[in-house]
Parts: structure tokens; sequence; C-alpha cells
């Protein structure tokens, strides 16, 4: 991400892999809207396990109904946090939502995403923007060295964010102490640096440690 446009390709990142989903949403609506008009109309000639099938039909509806409603809701959250270039953020949710916001993007490298929150629900005064572009940047630079069905974790302690993988998920190229490429750490620790957040290289297994102030 260049200097100048950071904010523009997180933002365009995050929305086209929403917009896509909710895509999926809608499609799977229409599929089944489709489906029930095609029962209703062999009701007339038959009865055969027709409750059946619309009760499937409608449960599939509903659920990509709820799923829809969580994505924009989320997404509108999101765009809001560009509202203000410093604003004090609760960290969990943040993350939670951003977790959330981009599991597409994770689950298509068949990589999962776990979140430990903090019970202490820390909060910082920061440009919201850029600190989800820091943790965006932490959680891609390892998604792209992990072997397939294999994990992140994201585990948030009173002053700290730590990302974490296990050793043995790394693809087999990937040194485990150079785990992260050069111009993807310098990245890193050039997004944090813009919002005075310390970004260092975990040593007892491939990781990133980021430090606050409250």
């Amino acid at each position: 991400m260049e200097n100048s446009n950071d904010k523009a390709v997180f933002f365009g990142e995050i929305t086209a892999s929403v917009t896509h989903e909710l895509q999926n949403v809608l499609a799977i609506i229409k599929e089944n809207s489709g489906l029930m008009e095609d029962i209703l109309l062999m009701s007339q000639n038959s009865e055969s396990d027709l409750c059946e099938r619309l009760q499937k039909s409608l449960g599939s509806i509903k659920k990509q109904i709820s799923r829809g409603v969580n994505l924009t809701s989320r997404l509108n959250r999101f765009s809001h946090t560009a509202d203000h270039a410093e604003a004090q953020i609760n960290i969990n949710e943040t993350l939670k939502r951003l977790i959330f916001l981009t599991g597409r993007i994770t689950k298509l490298k068949g990589v999962e995403v776990t979140f430990k929150e903090s019970e202490k629900r820390p909060s910082l005064l920061t440009d919201p923007v850029f600190f989800q572009v820091a943790a965006y940047l932490c959680i891609k630079s390892f998604v792209s060295i992990l072997k397939p069905k294999t994990k992140i974790s994201v585990v948030v302690a009173d002053s700290t964010i730590e990302f974490r993988c296990d050793s043995t998920d790394l693809q087999e190229n990937v040194p485990v102490e150079k785990s992260i490429s050069p111009a993807k750490w310098a990245e890193i620790k050039k997004t944090c640096g813009q919002i005075n957040i310390r970004a260092e290289e975990t040593t007892d297994a491939p990781g990133i440690l980021l430090t606050f102030k409250k």
C-alpha cells in the first residue's frame, strides 16, 4: 500500500470482499424463492413432501437474510471508522469486526483466524482506519505464507495485540526465523509508526506483537 493511498486501498479490499459475500446471500435467496415458486406450482398436482421442501427453503432464506443483515450492519459500522482522523476505539470490538469482515479473504486461502479478546476491554485514542490497516497487514502477512487448513490466532491483552501461528503451519519454503518478508515487515512498521504503535516479531514462534499506550 502506498502511503498516500493506504486508506483507500484498505477500504477497497474490505468492501469488495463483503459486497461479494452479499451477492452470494442474494443469489441464494433468489434461488430458494424460485424453488418455492416451483414447489407451489407442483402443489396443484401433488402434495407429497411439499411441506418439508418448503420448510427447508424458508429456513435457508431466513438464514441468508440474517447473514446479510449481519454483513451490512458490520460494514456500516466499519465505514464510519473513517469519520474522524482520531477517535477512542474499543480494541476488542474493532478487531472482532475486522476479522469478521475479512473472513472471506482468509477462508479463500484456507486459513482460519481465531480471536481472543481481553477481559479488560482496552481502548485506544488513535486513527481508527490506520489501526485497522495495521492489524489487517499483520493478518495478511501470515495468510500468504501458511499452509491451507491452518490458523492464525489474534490475542488482545491489556496493552498488546499478538498475531501468531504455529511454525509447523508455515509453507515448506518459508524459514521460521524469517517468516515475514522484509517488504511486508517494512509496511507493517511504517503503518504502526504512523499511529505510535510498536511492532516487533516474536522470537519463540512465528508472530507479531503490537504494543500500544492506552
